[in-house]
């Protein structure tokens, strides 16, 4: 896969939060290569980046249908779907006995978000996102954390044509500063951030500019 230069000066680890509790960040996405730099993989592009970036390594259990990392440290397992994305719930499924719903990280791709855009929330519907919707149907509940992450909706053409399409050359430029976004993003949820702190945060519409978009940003 082509390696994109992140920017993780934001991605903060260390935070303190309770013990001998796994928490599990997925991306959901579709696996094989030509999808990897589409928009509809973002989300997968994000975990993909990330394990990278820190150094982790990916495992392939035999007739597991997904790749996971380990973060030992703590305590995070980062999962990649080997399934196609309406299938994600085969390989989530996998961990309904041994991850609680609400330490689970689901990151995807949203239409109805402009470009630049994240949503964080906690519980609720799919919004018609299928892979959030597998995901649900496997667990049996939709009280599970999602990280959208706003692809545009194509101002006319096929929406399935659009979502499989590679990133445009601007988008691919700035690709790096939201997934510095999206990573401390990560990191402030596995530490434990105060749920409703960090979707007040995360919601702003200005949130990726503000933060990561300039030469030296602003604290957070």
């Amino acid at each position: 896969m082509e390696r994109l230069r992140v920017n993780l000066r934001w991605s903060k680890r260390g935070r303190k939060r309770e013990k001998n509790k796994v928490k599990l960040v997925v991306g959901l996405g579709n696996y094989p290569e030509k999808y990897w730099l589409t928009k509809h993989n973002i989300g997968f592009l994000t975990v993909q980046e990330y394990v990278r970036k820190h150094n982790l390594k990916w495992r392939k259990e035999m007739f597991h249908p997904f790749l996971s990392a380990k973060d030992e440290g703590r305590d995070v397992l980062f999962l990649l779907p080997l399934t196609y994305m309406n299938n994600s719930g085969k390989a989530v499924g996998y961990f309904r006995n041994s991850v609680d719903p609400e330490d689970m990280l689901l990151i995807c791709d949203d239409l109805n978000l402009p470009w630049f855009r994240m949503r964080l929330r906690y519980q609720g519907s799919s919004g018609g996102h299928r892979g959030l919707e597998s995901v649900f149907n496997a667990l049996g509940t939709n009280k599970i954390p999602r990280l959208r992450l706003g692809i545009d909706r194509p101002k006319d053409g096929d929406v399935v044509e659009y979502v499989l399409s590679p990133f445009e050359e601007k988008e691919r430029e700035d690709l790096p500063v939201y997934l510095s976004a999206a990573f401390a993003t990560v990191d402030r949820w596995v530490d434990g951030e105060d749920p409703q702190r960090l979707m007040s945060l995360v919601n702003d519409p200005d949130y990726v500019r503000k933060y990561f978009g300039g030469e030296d940003g602003a604290e957070i």
